[in-house]
């Protein structure tokens, strides 16, 4: 009896064993892989709203629309890692938004945002600050195959604000100026 017991034992220790061992041994380690895209422009428009305000005057301007407003992104690299959630578009450093499904082909939503302040005083006396927004969305409709269309949403809001104030009186100057631009083309795996 006792050497049933003990050939038993055995038995199942040696398969518990392999199981484990050999479970571990067979396991892939996830390693990120980043994905490299090289994007030319075909196209863009643009969208561009103003308003001044002056202390007992606000201007609004007519909203304007421009075909091919520049030539900035003609050709831009953007490289991403689905793994770590991030990337960056030409050179700037973003964040994955949405990723559709993971296992499959997707679009992949990239977006990147950065704001600046600057304050500051004139020799006459005139105070000023500036603040400047700039946001941009890169969506591609195929993230992980060799080829993908995309489009690109760059928005830019600077804000001035020049205040003066003089012998009790208060004079100030406020401009808002927002521009979205939008830009389409396609993107592919640069050749290595």
């Amino acid at each position: 009896m006792r050497l049933a017991k003990r050939k038993l034992f055995k038995k199942l220790f040696f398969k518990s064993t392999i199981l484990v061992f050999g479970s571990i041994g067979l396991v892939n380690p996830v390693f990120s892989n980043p994905v490299e895209f090289t994007c030319i422009v075909n196209g863009s428009y643009g969208v561009k709203n103003r308003t001044t305000m002056k202390p007992k005057e606000k201007k609004v301007f007519p909203t304007k629309l421009a075909k091919n407003v520049s030539e900035e992104f003609e050709k831009f690299k953007v490289i991403f890692d689905i793994n770590k959630g991030e990337g960056t578009i030409n050179g700037s450093g973003a964040i994955i938004l949405s990723m559709i499904n993971r296992s499959k082909d997707g679009p992949v939503i990239l977006a990147y945002s950065r704001k600046d302040l600057e304050s500051g005083t004139y020799t006459d006396g005139m105070t000023y600050k500036t603040k400047k927004f700039n946001s941009r969305y890169l969506i591609l409709d195929n993230g992980k195959s060799k080829f993908s269309r995309f489009t690109l949403l760059d928005t830019s809001e600077d804000n001035s604000q020049e205040i003066k104030i003089n012998q009790n009186k208060k004079k100030f100057n406020v401009e808002k100026n927002i521009l979205h631009e939008t830009y389409y083309g396609s993107c592919k795996h640069p050749k290595n």
